[in-house]
């Protein structure tokens, strides 16, 4: 019968579809393993970090909310260290300890190279640990870091991969290793690199421990802060160490070289804007020079970028109780100074000011209180 013939023919035919389909993703499969695994030995043994991957804090794509907290890795050694060099690289804002020690600190800009910094000093044999505060206005980055270790005759390799630790909030004894982790979780893992606009990672030039260029063992206040007033601009009383205002100027007299310390008056939600400048700062006319995005319950907040400045103009929802400046000896820090650049439009005319998305919802926030208006101090 015409019917059985359609039958008999069309069933081979769908049974081949079939095999053909079962064929294809067999070798989808086995080409995209076969890719992963070439990608997997190149970033191990053809790059410099290592096998080293692009790690993050687990939140989700569609979470776009400014985000700040540590990515923390402890690890022991079985021998005496006498060679030790760290490559890292993170984006946006990120600062790096070792044992308690701060190594290294910066933002990320296109195209940055991996920060190499020797740091055989900082560690010992046994329990050590490694600490990176992260921040990103956009609530989405990375971190890649890989820490070779010699001694002995022995070589480890400690990387950013899964065996990281996220913690979402600030603990006590983090930094110096005083007191076991509690609450962390596990990191996302972007990928190997090449990964996103990171691209393929190329080491810097050797940098010097950021710590050991402090020129002195403590804070420099600044030596006047004022206020916002309805008049201007008005000198802090003396003896007066905080006040009720989001809005604060600080002068330190003179230049000064390093990183600005912020004490928060608040633990929860602090978020606000910093601009530097050997002049006072006019908010208005330019872009914010750093974001204030604290990790929960830590009361300080520090600028991830050294800097030369002697004005520091800071905007922060929930107030600040006090600042100061860990000075760097001027000469030596130069490798870790950020140096702004003037901006540069058609025929030598600025372009209007444009404001990041992220800093942009700040400032509207911020702009709900009485802003810095005036240039003038009095």
């Amino acid at each position: 019968m015409p019917g059985d013939e359609e039958i008999s023919t069309s069933t081979p035919r769908r049974a081949l579809s079939w095999r053909w389909t079962i064929v294809i993703v067999v070798v989808t499969f086995l080409v995209a393993g076969g890719m992963r695994l070439a990608r997997s030995l190149v970033s191990r043994y053809a790059l410099p970090t290592h096998g080293a991957q692009w790690i993050w804090a687990p939140a989700t794509v569609a979470d776009h909310g400014p985000a700040a907290f540590y990515a923390v890795r402890d690890f022991s050694l079985p021998f005496r260290p006498r060679q030790a060099e760290l490559l890292l690289l993170a984006d946006r804002d990120y600062i790096a300890w070792i044992n308690g020690e701060e190594v290294a600190a910066g933002r990320y800009r296109a195209g940055d190279r991996l920060k190499f910094i020797r740091v055989a000093g900082l560690l010992t044999q046994g329990k050590n640990r490694m600490v990176v505060r992260l921040a990103s206005d956009e609530g989405l980055g990375g971190l890649i870091a890989s820490l070779t270790v010699r001694g002995e005759g022995r070589k480890m390799h400690i990387r950013t991969d899964h065996s990281w630790r996220i913690l979402a909030r600030h603990q006590r004894g983090l930094l110096a290793h005083k007191e076991p982790l509690h609450g962390t979780v596990a990191p996302r893992v972007w990928a190997d690199p090449p990964t996103g606009r990171w691209g393929y990672p190329r080491i810097g030039p050797p940098l010097p421990v950021l710590s050991s260029l402090a020129s002195s063992s403590s804070l420099v206040s600044p030596a006047t802060t004022f206020f916002r007033t309805a008049d201007g601009w008005r000198p802090l009383a003396s003896g007066r160490s905080t006040v009720a205002h989001p809005w604060l100027l600080f002068d330190w007299g003179r230049p000064v070289t390093g990183g600005l310390w912020l004490e928060l008056s608040r633990r929860e939600r602090a978020e606000g804007l910093v601009w530097f400048g050997t002049g006072v700062p006019d908010p208005e006319s330019r872009s914010a020079d750093e974001e204030v995005i604290a990790v929960p319950r830590r009361r300080v907040w520090q600028s991830a970028e050294m800097r030369r400045f002697r004005y520091a103009l800071v905007g922060v929802r929930g107030g600040v109780a006090g600042a100061g400046v860990w000075e760097l000896d001027a000469r030596r820090a130069r490798p870790w100074l950020y140096v702004p650049r003037g901006i540069r439009g058609v025929f030598g005319l600025e372009p209007p000011l444009s404001r990041p998305t992220a800093e942009n919802e700040i400032w509207s926030r911020l702009k709900g209180f009485p802003g810095p208006r005036s240039r003038e101090t009095r």
